[in-house]
């Protein structure tokens, strides 16, 4: 069967998250690993969960901080092991979901990685819609 003589049984799906706010992805993670869901769409909605919040993190997504230029910049890699397919975006600005402009790079382009007004043009493109990426919070910090 491929299994190691150590396997106490079929194989169980998780969410492991390393940051105090990676409870809210490995929550919804886990939520559609119990569900069935594939562990990219697993981590997809994770993600983006984490990027969406504004009231238990203000690291990262809409509500984290600006650069220095004042703009929000997300970046975002995702990665499927069955056929080890990736896509990746960094420097992309006016959409909050950068993992799902991340997967749409897997699974729409020939290549891999995207970056800045090239990742953010991907984005239009392909249905995102250019979105308010700063809060007022992050304007007073």
């Amino acid at each position: 069967s491929g299994r190691s003589k150590h396997s106490a049984g079929p194989r169980k799906a998780v969410a492991v998250g390393t940051w105090s706010f990676g409870e809210i992805a490995v929550r919804e993670a886990a939520r559609l690993l119990s569900e069935g869901k594939s562990a990219v769409d697993a981590a997809e909605a994770g993600v983006n969960a984490v990027e969406l919040d504004t009231q238990a993190q203000y690291f990262v997504g809409l509500g984290g901080l600006p650069n220095a230029d004042g703009h929000m910049e997300f970046d975002a890699a995702i990665m499927d092991g069955k056929g080890c397919k990736l896509g990746a975006v960094a420097a992309l600005q006016g959409t909050v979901r950068a993992v799902s402009v991340a997967r749409a790079v897997m699974t729409l382009s020939p290549h891999n990685v995207l970056v800045g007004e090239g990742a953010s043009k991907f984005a239009r493109e392909h249905g995102f819609p250019e979105e308010r990426t700063l809060t007022d919070e992050a304007w007073v910090a």
